[in-house]
């Protein structure tokens, strides 16, 4: 009688394996399923920025590895003759689905708001061959776009406000409270930059020569910020699912 009990217990507990392994499978089978459908929705949209037939990148040196996949160094070669340096951003090979979605959704988010003077600029993408890849221009000024993309997924701006009353209060004057390991001159630029009339905010030569001025009051010591509670931030920013 307990050899059978035991049996049975064994079983059942084989079966609520199977189970779980099953529903597994299917959750994973629909999220794959629902990111195949976004990458066509996403291809859609990219379709103006698709690299054209007859320009060619040339002389690719790899750089470094990024996020998604190796970062490399190149020449953009354009019908005309015409040649540019770019850096082209790929997916790596072994990607699954839902890497690729993300991926796509990364240079959807880059044709977006890469249209500023100041934000590194993205002169084509390639989504409808392998690799996947991201061609931006060598020498475009800052990179924000890469701040943006890594802070909307991560951290909240401001933790101290709601997601929704952000954009009110920076409307009515409000700016980020001095943290505490920055420096008195250096908040003051940051003031000075977040001007609301982008015409009373300092051009970069400017920016440079007030950190030129400023250095001989950095600290020699190493700071160490606190941990951030990354699933709080997310939180407060409505990123959280």
């Amino acid at each position: 009688m307990c050899s059978l009990t035991g049996v049975s217990l064994h079983k059942n507990k084989e079966r609520v394996r199977s189970a779980a392994a099953n529903f597994r499978n299917d959750q994973r089978a629909a999220s794959m399923t629902e990111a195949g459908s976004g990458i066509l929705k996403a291809q859609a949209l990219l379709q103006s920025w698709e690299i054209p037939e007859e320009c060619v990148i040339e002389g690719l040196e790899f750089w470094k590895t990024g996020h998604y996949g190796p970062i490399c160094k190149g020449q953009l070669k354009n019908r005309n003759g015409s040649s540019s340096a770019v850096v082209v951003k790929s997916l790596r090979d072994n990607s699954d689905q839902c890497e690729v979605q993300e991926f796509v959704d990364w240079i959807l988010f880059h044709a977006t708001v890469c249209k500023h003077e100041n934000v590194v600029q993205m002169l084509f993408c390639q989504t409808k061959a392998q690799p996947f890849s991201l061609i931006l221009d060598a020498y475009s000024p800052g990179n924000l776009l890469s701040f943006l993309w890594t802070a909307q997924k991560r951290s909240a701006p401001y933790p101290e406000l709601d997601p929704q009353s952000v954009l009110p209060k920076l409307q009515r004057s409000y700016r980020m409270k001095r943290p505490y390991d920055c420096g008195g001159p250096l908040y003051d630029l940051m003031r000075y930059c977040w001007m609301w009339s982008f015409k009373d905010r300092p051009a970069f030569s400017a920016i440079i020569k007030l950190l030129d001025s400023s250095l001989h009051l950095a600290a020699t010591e190493a700071i160490c910020a606190p941990e951030l509670e990354v699933s709080e931030y997310n939180r407060q920013a409505g990123l959280a699912p």
